[in-house]
């Protein structure tokens, strides 16, 4: 292995070992400027999916533009319309 990757494995050793001391000595700070910020990341990403677990969805009309399959004609060949249709869907509550 060359000098440079023991370097690089240094650095990371070095710097696990600093946020361990940190997180063990001083947990509030660590808190405050490490932990709540992932935290509240983490929550904000899947807030869609814990809104829709919990039941607090409500369901919106909204305009979509959908194909509808029309009638056979006599060769076989599907016609598909398209026109705008009103959908049911899932919104999020304001977080």
């Amino acid at each position: 292995m060359s000098d440079q990757l023991y370097t690089v494995l240094g650095v990371l050793v070095a710097i696990a070992a600093g946020l361990w001391a940190w997180h063990h000595w001083h947990y509030r700070s660590f808190w405050l400027v490490i932990g709540f910020p992932i935290t509240a990341i983490s929550i904000r990403a899947s807030w869609r999916k814990v809104a829709l677990g919990c039941n607090l969805t409500k369901k919106r009309q909204r305009f979509w533009f959908t194909t509808v399959p029309g009638l056979v004609a006599s060769t076989g060949v599907v016609r598909v319309r398209r026109k705008w249709q009103r959908i049911a869907v899932d919104t999020k509550p304001f977080m």
